[in-house]
């Protein structure tokens, strides 16, 4: 990752700003695959399920269920990790409709938080969809 944030600063360096593109509305694998991380931590919960237990694909691949608590707070915490760590400047998020208004204002609240002594950013410049969605309501 180290050439990431290099990539990032020198983005930066040029008077531009990033704004990163993320995906937390499916995931590749699921169950036994090798790939399916989420489900060596938790089978299943990670996933959005229909009423037979069935995994949804609706997103185009295993759709991923922010309703629940710890996918919601994975998805603060990266958002906020990049934020931080790689001085994103905002986040563009895909197929939002798979995510909820509830987990948007978590986002925006988190962000909100981020300041220039205590985590090197500034949260409140952040440009993010959640900021975006939450202030159009």
């Amino acid at each position: 990752m180290l050439e990431y944030r290099e990539m990032v600063k020198g983005l930066h360096r040029a008077g531009l700003r990033v704004i990163q593109d993320v995906v937390f509305n499916h995931i590749n694998a699921i169950g036994e695959n090798p790939n399916a991380v989420l489900d060596e931590v938790v089978p299943g919960y990670y996933n959005r399920l229909d009423a037979d237990g069935n995994q949804l694909s609706g997103s185009c691949c295993p759709d991923t269920a922010p309703e629940h608590k710890m996918m919601g707070k994975l998805i603060v915490d990266a958002v906020v990790l990049n934020a931080k760590r790689y001085k994103i400047d905002g986040f563009r998020f895909d197929l939002m409709s798979f995510l909820f208004v509830s987990n948007m204002q978590q986002i925006k609240d988190a962000l909100a938080k981020l300041t220039i002594e205590k985590d090197g950013v500034d949260g409140t410049k952040i440009i993010s969809t959640a900021k975006v969605l939450i202030s159009a309501r």
